[in-house]
């Protein structure tokens, strides 16, 4: 059985992980403004690139967005884990079946 500090610690490291995977999803909205540059350029190919460019901030967009939901779900299931592990180690505890 986790001692108290392990599972804290177990705890941490998800929200440390969950934190790195939304500061990925920040940075990745800043570059899909890269895309949006097309308003000084003119001709055939201008539309061209406007639309490509579109549709690959689209799909950046959306890939921050899954992101950022895989690291709140992963903050909701580290929080359910964190407490059925401090309920079972206080149980264990109580009846002193962990020294």
């Amino acid at each position: 059985m986790k001692s108290a500090s392990e599972i804290r610690l177990d705890f941490k490291r998800a929200a440390r992980y969950a934190d790195k995977i939304e500061r990925l999803a920040e940075s990745l909205r800043k570059e899909s403004g890269y895309y949006e540059t097309a308003s000084f350029w003119e001709g055939e190919a201008a539309s061209v690139w406007f639309g490509k460019a579109a549709s690959l901030g689209k799909g950046i967009e959306t890939s921050a967005e899954e992101l950022e939901y895989a690291a709140e779900s992963l903050r909701r299931a580290a929080k359910r884990i964190y407490d059925a592990e401090m309920r079972a180690y206080n149980l264990a505890k109580e009846r002193k079946y962990y020294e």
